[in-house]
């Protein structure tokens, strides 16, 4: 699970793809905003403000900070349940 996220605690491990490429690359769906919210059934302001969520960042600007931000399903069907749980 890309989280460190604990009940009570709040934190998580986000990394750059240069960080997980084995893992990026066996995932089998990393999803965008949106569509993470439609396969969720729910709005997709509401992705964009949940900052605990798991996600992983691809690619980097000239800055160096990660530009794109992709979702994998079930790793957020599981924070879910686990926040749910807290």
């Amino acid at each position: 699970m890309i989280s460190g996220y604990k009940c009570g605690m709040k934190s998580h491990n986000n990394t750059a793809d240069g960080d997980r490429l084995p893992q990026i690359a066996q995932s089998a769906k990393l999803l965008k905003q949106a569509e993470l919210a439609r396969e969720l059934g729910i709005a997709e302001n509401t992705v964009r403000y949940w900052k605990d969520c798991p996600r992983i960042f691809i690619g980097k600007s000239s800055t160096g900070k990660a530009r794109r931000v992709r979702y994998d399903l079930e790793e957020v069907r599981a924070w879910l349940k686990k926040e749910r749980s807290c």
